[in-house]
């Protein structure tokens, strides 16, 4: 699950596994010893096309400086992580004892002459997923701890489903193997009694929705070796202007939503008949007003007149002398 979620990914056994797959090791010694590596895992033709892969992770392990995180137990780690690779590759399970013997010459090369005590001798693919899994789970157990400690701590979905996932079969296999002396459970037993007695990690809390994963491993390894990071956050900025120049976008689709609707309405439904005659009928009106004063002063007018004319044959009589 490497690199799923945000708290899986600070896991010890997920950090390792991504630095065994994505760290790039620069001023490759030993040639010689690497060439006749090389050569060995080229005569499994099913692992053929996986062999840089393992080389890299083979190199990253062998050249780990001892101040680095996980040093110790960086063995295990790659023990594990080429077990998978090679057995999802293999089509003949019977090989995979003769392959992971390379490891043990890697080991006994850069490490003291210590070597893997792990009998794979007769260990199902299965078995093995089973024991990395377990592996896993034991070595992540005090970090999943420390992290459900707080009351409010929420975990994700997916962190949930992994801790239960592996104390599921920790827990399984545990019973199954107790009383039993197979070179499984054998195996098993030495990984598990290293950390005798693990209860269920409990998650009481679950986030509603998961916050999107970023590169922690990143983050992790440059606060764990202590290299510094000189990168910056760019575009802040922008990032805080961008909801005010947006506003204006939707009060302009609103009014120009508005517009063409009443156009519509009005062009093409009973909408824009009963507008027209309703304008038209103001418009006689206001005409017949306008008209109507004009007759009534013209009435005025005219009366005025008249009595000044009256008036005016009254006082202006004519007369004789006598």
């Amino acid at each position: 699950m490497t690199g799923t979620d945000k708290y899986i990914s600070e896991l010890p056994s997920d950090i390792s596994y991504h630095r065994l797959n994505n760290w790039r090791y620069f001023g490759y010694k030993d040639q010689n010893f690497w060439d006749d590596i090389e050569e060995k895992l080229k005569k499994y033709h099913s692992i053929s096309n996986i062999c840089e892969v393992l080389l890299k992770g083979f190199y990253v392990a062998s050249y780990l400086e001892e101040s680095k995180t996980l040093y110790r137990e960086r063995w295990d780690y790659l023990y594990f992580w080429a077990g998978v690779k090679i057995f999802d590759k293999l089509d003949n399970s019977s090989n995979f004892k003769e392959i992971m013997n390379i490891l043990n010459e890697i080991r006994k090369k850069f490490d003291n002459n210590s070597m893997y005590n792990y009998d794979v001798s007769e260990i199902t693919k299965q078995q093995f997923t089973n024991l990395k899994e377990i592996y896993d789970f034991v070595h992540d157990y005090e970090v999943i701890e420390s992290k459900l400690l707080p009351v409010d701590f929420k975990c994700t979905i997916k962190f949930k489903d992994h801790i239960e996932n592996s104390y599921n079969v920790y827990n399984h296999e545990k019973i199954e193997c107790t009383g039993r002396y197979g070179q499984y459970c054998a195996t098993l037993n030495k990984i598990i009694n290293t950390k005798n007695n693990l209860t269920k990690p409990l998650c009481t809390d679950v986030e509603r929705e998961e916050t999107p994963v970023r590169d922690s491993h990143q983050l992790l390894e440059a606060q764990s070796e202590d290299n510094g990071s000189d990168g910056q956050s760019l575009g802040s900025e922008d990032s805080t202007s961008a909801p005010s120049a947006g506003i204006g976008i939707p009060i302009g689709l609103t009014l120009f939503g508005f517009l063409l609707i009443f156009f519509v309405l009005y062009k093409f439904s009973p909408l824009g008949t009963v507008l027209h005659a309703h304008f038209l009928r103001n418009k006689i009106i206001r005409q017949y007003i306008n008209n109507d004063k004009s007759v009534n002063g013209w009435l005025k007018k005219t009366y005025e007149y008249e009595n000044e004319n009256s008036a005016n044959s009254r006082h202006h009589i004519g007369y004789n002398i006598i």
